[in-house]
């Protein structure tokens, strides 16, 4: 992500709270590069899925891992998506005060929901452009394998890594869609109360 990118954040959730966890020194570094005083919400998801105790034992040792590391955030939460549900938090806060919070303090809903749709229309965008470059790459190496034959093997390990990169990038937009579906269902809720 670029680093003018990263400035301009003023709130991130960050959903992979486990890797976290094993996260070396080089991978905690990203947290360095978000502006000075973004909030962060830090968020095990599928919660469902472990017990109390393992909830309680994993958001206590990523409240360690963030505080050894110097890491501030604004709550650690656990949260099943599936049912919809926050189960603890650390700081007391949770998902619905950081949304407030990132928000703005106030009950102008529609600014974040517009902000999400915005940056899912960005996701999408460069999707659209990186697919399209894929896409060109695929037919030029098409036509070069046409007129060299003897250069076949390069050119289908272009193709091959090509195809790699278009399947990731269709699954990272999946699981984007995903995550905006989630997010606004939330939005919905809260401003359905």
């Amino acid at each position: 992500m670029p680093f003018n990118i990263l400035l301009r954040i003023s709130a991130l959730i960050f959903f992979d709270l486990y890797s976290l966890l094993l996260a070396t020194t080089d991978d905690i570094k990203f947290f360095g590069k978000i502006g000075i005083n973004t909030p962060i919400l830090f968020v095990f998801n599928k919660a469902d899925k472990r017990t109390e105790n393992d909830l309680k034992q994993i958001l206590e040792k990523a409240k360690e891992t963030l505080d050894d590391r110097g890491i501030e955030y604004f709550d650690i939460i656990a949260y099943s998506s599936f049912e919809e549900k926050e189960y603890f938090n650390i700081n007391n806060k949770g998902l619905k005060a950081f949304l407030e919070f990132a928000n703005g303090y106030t009950n102008n809903k529609e600014n974040t929901t517009a902000q999400l749709n915005a940056i899912f229309k960005n996701i999408k965008t460069t999707y659209d452009e990186d697919m399209s470059k894929h896409e060109k790459i695929i037919a030029d190496c098409k036509d070069v394998a046409k007129e060299q034959a003897h250069n076949i093997t390069s050119v289908m390990t272009i193709l091959s890594d090509s195809y790699m990169k278009m399947q990731k990038f269709k699954k990272s937009v999946s699981e984007v869609k995903k995550v905006e579906r989630e997010i606004k269902s939330i939005l919905y809720r809260m401003k359905s109360k």
